[in-house]
């Protein structure tokens, strides 16, 4: 009997030991996971899991069935509110004259470029645990379980960071594997005037809507009465009270709104007060739809001021999302169109890309990215699919992969090898996809990027600036060498085409500043030599920005030549030439 029971407590342990390392590797990540908190903020975030785990976590259990019926597990995770990281990352309006974010929306998307909507209101007026970011899932199985299908479902991968919405009776804002929370302020050109009557005898539902709608009756409309603990941030508790009323998501219903997940509804009256309400707490959940659009309080009509109509919710811990006075009823779509945002990743280093560009990393869905850039910044790119390698399409680099060619033929086939990468970018965007195409430096400066904009709209294109290797070279010099005259940014190309600035800026003794020049310096000498003494300061910056690989080199247009020679760099390197670049040549700025 001893015997058996040892067996028996034997393989139960090695099944448990067995089954939870199957349950980690089906919930570990795909790719390293990084969550970005981005919009109107003050102090935007990037989150690994690891640090979600350093926040405090509550426990959250959830039954997870979407609308049309399916099952996809019950889990129990670890998570932390989404208010703390909110508070975290400190939302700020800057733009706009009314202060209170009732109004500001909450974009979140998915690794699968999959976004939804939350509101301010659904984070911050409801209890912390009901909207969360889990970090970790683990699932309550049935003790037993007959059906193999549906056990699977309970294994399957969780993707983390994973957004939870536990009011929501339907699981579609549940989004797994998140990539970004993007703060958004929808009307900060809304001017907010207490000095205007709060009067509305009618409001209109319009926006993206199928039929809009002007009402100013709502007696033929099946109405509701709710009960609500009227508290304001203000004034405190000011009783309880029963509100009569139509079900906002009727109204909705009959202006033909679609209830998608990526729109909201914004409620304002005639002094610019107003409140966000995003779809999928309207539509998801049973406290959305106990919101009402009320006719009457304790059994009385609405009279003046205040007007007819009085956006109520009732469920929640204060009162500053009720509207009174509702004048307009809009449905905004904050999904974004497909971008190609053009991004510069710094230098090198990838401590100096922008927090801009990770950002924007987090939001886009696939990339177009040189292989050394792939390799380098791999960790903020989560796994994305890499259209193509747009380095080879620099005519200065085609030349050399095509050499034979002459300028014609070699125009000629950079146009079609071009056209064909373009089309899987256009591909992307007819999808609704974002596409980050990334560059080294700043991409408006010698880019590799400056080509593909002549195939898109501007309203198609976002630039992220960057740090260029030029902010680079400038710090690994060390020194302020502007003085009182000017610095000139050019190239090899540059310089021949336009010798006359050359001359003024030599005779000027402004500083010049050349990218992409080690290659083509010696041809460059004699050009040089024309307009500037042999004695001339010139410093060579090599690898600006990679903080193992920097080198500066001080030396004269005389002995420039030479130093370029012996170097092996030939690629990553700023030439600087110009008087002040000496010893003591500083002068003041005025």
């Amino acid at each position: 009997m001893k015997k058996w029971s040892l067996w028996l407590v034997g393989v139960l342990l090695v099944g448990w030991v067995m089954a939870v390392p199957l349950w980690a590797a089906e919930n570990k990540p795909a790719a390293p996971s990084v969550l970005m908190i981005s919009g109107i903020v003050k102090n935007p975030q990037r989150l690994t899991l690891g640090d979600l785990g350093r926040l405090q976590t509550v426990t959250v259990q959830t039954n997870e069935v979407d609308r049309q019926g399916r099952f996809h597990g019950v889990f129990q995770h670890r998570a932390v509110p989404l208010r703390t990281l909110l508070d975290i990352a400190h939302i700020q309006k800057e733009t706009s004259d009314f202060a209170k974010p009732v109004d500001v929306a909450i974009r979140v998307r998915d690794r699968q470029g999959r976004q939804i909507v939350l509101s301010w209101g659904e984070v911050y007026y409801s209890n912390p645990a009901e909207v969360v970011i889990a970090l970790s899932a683990d699932p309550v199985l049935p003790r037993h379980p007959d059906d193999k299908a549906q056990l699977a479902t309970f294994n399957r991968r969780v993707g983390l960071p994973k957004l939870l919405v536990t009011g929501d009776f339907y699981t579609e804002r549940y989004l797994e594997d998140l990539v970004s929370i993007e703060v958004i302020d929808l009307h900060p050109d809304i001017r907010t005037d207490r000095s205007v009557r709060p009067y509305s005898g009618s409001f209109r539902i319009d926006g993206v809507v199928g039929k809009p709608l002007e009402l100013k009756d709502l007696s033929r409309h099946p109405q509701i009465e709710v009960h609500k603990k009227v508290f304001g941030g203000g004034r405190g508790f000011q009783g309880l009270h029963r509100y009569r009323g139509v079900p906002l998501v009727n109204l909705l219903e009959q202006a033909g709104v679609r209830p998608d997940l990526d729109k909201a509804v914004l409620v304002s009256a005639p002094d610019g007060y107003r409140a966000l309400f995003a779809m999928g707490e309207l539509f998801l959940s049973p406290e959305g739809r106990r919101i009402i659009v009320a006719t009457a309080k304790n059994g009385e009509n609405f009279k003046d001021p205040g007007g007819k109509f009085t956006m109520i919710v009732p469920d929640e811990l204060t009162d500053d999302r009720d509207v009174q006075a509702v004048a307009r009823i809009e449905v905004v779509d904050l999904r974004q169109p497909g971008k190609l945002y053009i991004i510069g990743v710094g230098p090198g280093d990838t401590d100096l890309i922008t927090l801009e560009a990770l950002s924007a990393l987090a939001r886009v869905d696939v990339m177009a990215a040189p292989s050394d850039i792939v390799k380098r910044f791999g960790h903020y790119l989560q796994g994305k699919e890499n259209l193509f390698d747009p380095l080879p399409l620099i005519r200065g680099v085609a030349r050399r992969n095509l050499s034979g060619m002459s300028e014609t033929q070699l125009t000629e086939k950079l146009a079609q090898l071009r056209i064909g990468e373009v089309q899987k970018i256009r591909a992307e965007l007819a999808k609704g996809r974002s596409v980050a195409f990334m560059d080294w430096g700043d991409p408006m400066i010698y880019g590799a990027s400056l080509w593909v904009r002549q195939y898109f709209e501007e309203d198609q294109i976002v630039t992220i600036p960057a740090m260029s290797a030029f902010n680079a070279g400038n710090a690994v010099i060390n020194r302020s060498f502007l003085g009182t005259g000017s610095i000139i940014i050019s190239g090899p190309a540059g310089l021949r085409q336009n010798e006359s600035l050359l001359q003024a800026a030599a005779a000027n003794g402004d500083t010049m500043a050349l990218f992409l020049a080690m290659r083509d310096f010696e041809d460059l000498v004699p050009l040089l030599n024309q307009h500037y003494s042999a004695t001339t300061p010139v410093a060579l910056v090599y690898s600006a920005g990679i903080a193992d690989s920097e080198k500066l080199v001080h030396t004269t247009l005389q002995q420039a030549g030479e130093e370029v020679r012996r170097h092996a760099e030939k690629n990553l390197g700023m030439i600087y030439i110009g008087p002040r670049l000496a010893k003591g040549g500083v002068a003041e700025c005025h």
